[in-house]
């Protein structure tokens, strides 16, 4: 577990043939978690990834980079990776398969991952976590934020848990992305009965209200500036990304500050260049700002709200 985020990784592996899977590797903890299932024998073919994470920063790319036969596996199509999955689709894993089910809703790419056939256990990320869930977000329209950051939505969390983790085997063994009280697994059935949120049938609206009273209650991860465009790269250290690059992603793309180097670069005087570049450059000053007030009111001690 990595303890300021209370992050949990999970190694996975199949006892035939010793090769394994990290489930949401983090970058403070993944040569640390490669050594020990080195030490266990395992070999670690793939770093998996529930969704792109905003409280910490992904061990991936540092795992391709510690051992080159390592691919990076995630639902995200924008994130860098060596294979994007899709709802339904098999993981091998040597003799291990596990069911990938789109589980969105505290972000647009979340996946929850099963083990099959027998359905033993479910690796559900933030989607549902032990007597709560990730939380979900409110569409947000302002400059050019994107809808919320990560494109949450209460309507299709309700709808993939209910419809696709709670369908599963009430003894099925939960493994959630986070926990802040130190409980460490949880069953299907006991979040049907006992999860505050979603359980007991609580209806669509409900739950929507819910999270609405949930979200006045916290405030954005603690690590957000770096971790969310480290994430959509397959992760990199927390220095090598620029201050401007960490807060803002235009509606249809991350790609505003590719867009901004190449017109650096270039030499066209059009009048649409010309524009662009000065857009960039007030907006870059509009983060600058918000950077310093960030900053200013850590540096006085506020402490950070756990993000779930």
């Amino acid at each position: 577990m990595e303890l300021r985020t209370s992050t949990y990784t999970y190694l996975l592996g199949c006892p035939r043939t010793k090769t394994g899977v990290l489930i949401d590797s983090t970058l403070d903890r993944c040569e640390a978690d490669l050594k020990t299932a080195t030490e266990m024998g395992v070999n670690v073919k793939f770093a998996l990834e529930t969704h792109i994470h905003a409280d910490h920063v992904t061990g991936a790319k540092k795992l391709k980079s510690l051992k080159s036969d390592i691919k990076s596996i995630t639902g995200a199509a924008s994130c860098e990776c060596d294979r994007v999955i899709k709802d339904n689709e098999i993981i091998q894993i040597g003799d291990l398969q596990l069911l990938c089910l789109h589980t969105p809703g505290h972000t647009k790419n979340c996946y929850s991952f099963v083990t099959v056939p027998g359905k033993e256990m479910v690796f559900t990320g933030d989607a549902l976590l032990i007597r709560g869930c990730g939380r979900t977000g409110k569409p947000i329209f302002f400059f050019c934020l994107k809808k919320d950051f990560q494109e949450g939505n209460y309507k299709l969390l309700h709808k993939a848990v209910n419809e696709k983790l709670f369908t599963l085997p009430d003894d099925c063994i939960v493994w959630p992305g986070h926990n802040y009280a130190g409980e460490v697994q949880s069953t299907i059935g006991e979040e049907k009965k006992f999860n505050p949120r979603l359980g007991n049938g609580k209806g669509v609206e409900e739950f929507g209200k819910l999270m609405d009273d949930v979200h006045k209650r916290i405030i954005k991860p603690k690590f957000l500036e770096y971790s969310v465009t480290n994430n959509l790269k397959g992760g990199k250290k927390r220095g090598d990304v620029g201050i401007f690059e960490n807060f803002f992603f235009l509606p249809s793309s991350s790609g505003l500050f590719k867009e901004q180097n190449k017109l650096s670069n270039d030499r066209c005087k059009c009048g649409y260049c010309r524009c662009f570049k000065k857009f960039v450059t007030l907006q870059n000053g509009f983060q600058l700002v918000l950077q310093i007030i960030y900053t200013v009111k850590h540096l006085v001690g506020k402490q950070n709200i756990p993000f779930f």
